[in-house]
Formats: structure tokens, sequence, C-alpha cells
């Protein structure tokens, strides 16, 4: 297996030790693979400075200069536990885009309150793998492998790409009042242990399971996140309040 590049995007100080633990697991657990850290100086906090650019030439130095120092600190501090660590200003999206064309699998923490802008947009639209951390989560395994599989085209596509990545190996794939023809097994043989269960309040069967395992394979949003909570959906309570690494590919 060719070995795989992963970017992890770091955007202040408090994303650190989730991200660097999680870099060191990774690297333990499937062995060649490289880590690289991206702080993005993000543009679009220059918008606020309109009209005559002559007039905010010093408000706009000391922003430039603030995000100077913050990613000096975030180098220092990143710079043992990453193969490499750089920085680049633009739109944060795009760029995050741009550069994931050289990479296998994106890495974003994200805090314990409401997604950020950022993160949305990524659960939303990414062309790529990716993995969803909590911030407040320091210890990190691949060990055991939940996919919460509701019978969806987007799910299956997950799964898939974990396997590229980091090759086949033992799932159990819990399936919540999902009456589909299982399709897993056919394609992988007995490595993707089948769990189904039934019930009214599927997060609370989901939120059961989620205890017991290292990470979770998920399917991307159907709907908008404001839509998605609207309509009670399972998929964004689990984004939100996880504090597992969630994969979604």
């Amino acid at each position: 297996m060719s070995r795989k590049r992963i970017l992890f995007c770091i955007s202040n100080e408090n994303e650190i030790l989730s991200a660097s633990s999680f870099a060191k697991a990774i690297k333990e657990y499937f062995k060649d693979v490289e880590t690289v850290a991206l702080y993005v100086k993000d543009i679009k906090k220059y918008e606020l400075f309109q009209g005559d650019i002559s007039s905010f030439a010093i408000p706009i130095n000391e922003y430039r200069e603030i995000e100077g120092e913050i990613y000096k600190t975030l180098k220092t501090k990143l710079d043992n536990s990453f193969d490499m660590v750089y920085e680049l200003s633009g739109d944060k999206y795009e760029v995050i885009s741009e550069e994931m064309k050289a990479y296998d699998l994106l890495v974003v923490v994200k805090d314990e309150g409401e997604l950020t802008p950022l993160v949305t947009k990524i659960i939303r639209t990414f062309y790529k793998p990716f993995v969803l951390l909590n911030e407040k989560t320091t210890e990190y395994s691949f060990e055991k492998v939940l996919m919460l599989n509701d019978g969806g085209y987007m799910v299956n596509k997950s799964v898939f790409s974990y396997f590229n990545l980091f090759g086949e190996h033992n799932i159990d794939v819990l399936r919540v009042n999902v009456e589909d023809r299982n399709r897993l097994t056919e394609r992988f043989g007995n490595i993707c242990n089948i769990i189904d269960e039934k019930g009214n309040n599927i997060a609370n069967i989901i939120e059961k399971y989620l205890t017991n395992y290292d990470i979770v394979l998920m399917g991307g949003l159907n709907y908008p996140i404001f839509l998605e909570r609207l309509t009670g959906q399972t998929g964004i309570k689990v984004i939100e309040t996880s504090e597992k690494p969630i994969f979604i590919g």
C-alpha cells in the first residue's frame, strides 16, 4: 500500500493537543503515513475594511502581524508532532480544497459548540474523505471501528474510502431500522460484522454503541445543516455531540 498523505487544518491553539494526538496515533497504527499541518490566514478577516484602503493601512497591518504571531506560536507547538507545518493565505475553504489535491485525507478539529461555517461547508460539500475530531478528545485508537449504516449510498462510499486508505480489516456495522438487503458482506465478507437493531429512538440506540468504539464511519448529510437540525436527523446529532473521531468519505 502506497504512503498516505494526511492534511490537518489547524485554526487555533485549542486544536493542537487533539490534532497532535491523532497524528501520533494514526502514524503508530498505520505506519506508512505522512502527516502535515496547515494554517490558513483567512483573507475574509480583511473584508470589514471597506472604502479607501489607505485609511485602514494600520489596522490591516496589525491584523497581519497578529496572524503572523499566531502562526509562529502554532508552528513551534506543532513541529514535533508533524512531518511538516506550513501556512498559506486565502479563503480557507478554497485553500484547503486546492491543497487536498495532493493529499488523501483531511482532518479538521471541531469545538464543542456549534459547528463553524468552515466545518459545515466541509461536511456538506467536500470532495475528499475527511475526519472530524472533537477538540476535547486527546486519546485515539483504531482498533474498534463502527460504521453507522442507514442503507444509503453515501455511507457505502465512506466504508470503501476507509478501506482504500487504511486497508480492509474488521469493523462492526450498525443498522437501525434498516430493511434493505445487506450488501457489504457480499463485497467484503465476514470482516463486516452486521448488527441489526430496531427502535423508535435511533439517537439513543446509536449513543449506546458509540462509547464502545474508537472511530465512527458515516455518510455525508443529505440536507443543509439547518434542515438536518429542524427535522431532527440523527446524523447531525452524532456529528455535533460525538467525542469519537468521525470519518466521512
